[in-house]
């Protein structure tokens, strides 16, 4: 199969810097899109300051939770949860602890768990 074929390339919202988009984990029914597969994506910016996205995807309808960890795998943020339908997501975190804070610089973890799958990935705050 042609690895183009997989590829959109998407203008909105900066036509001067398109974005592409995989779609190989997508699926559709009764011309609804919707992801296939379970998934988090790399946070953007990272490093970030004074905020970055985390992306992530669910295939069916189901409990999602969201996490800020640092280092020692303690809790930060709690920044989701929730029952959410099957699609594509998008969360920000502010960099700020449960007290509404400004954390330390440094390496946190950020966690999302449904049922008994987790998946963690890992960004820098730089002050």
């Amino acid at each position: 199969m042609d690895p183009n074929i997989l590829n959109v390339v998407c203008g909105y919202p900066d036509e001067d810097n398109p974005m592409v988009i995989n779609t190989s984990n997508v699926a559709t029914d009764n011309g609804e899109i919707f992801p296939d597969a379970f998934a988090l994506n790399q946070n953007y910016p990272n490093p970030f300051n004074p905020t970055t996205k985390i992306q992530f995807s669910t295939m069916t309808s189901q409990n999602v939770s969201i996490r800020i960890l640092d280092t020692s795998g303690r809790q930060v943020k709690n920044l989701l949860y929730g029952g959410l339908p099957a699609g594509n997501y998008s969360v920000q975190w502010d960099a700020t602890n449960e007290a509404g804070e400004i954390v330390s610089n440094g390496i946190y973890l950020y966690t999302i768990q449904s049922g008994p799958i987790q998946k963690s990935g890992k960004m820098i705050f730089l002050k």
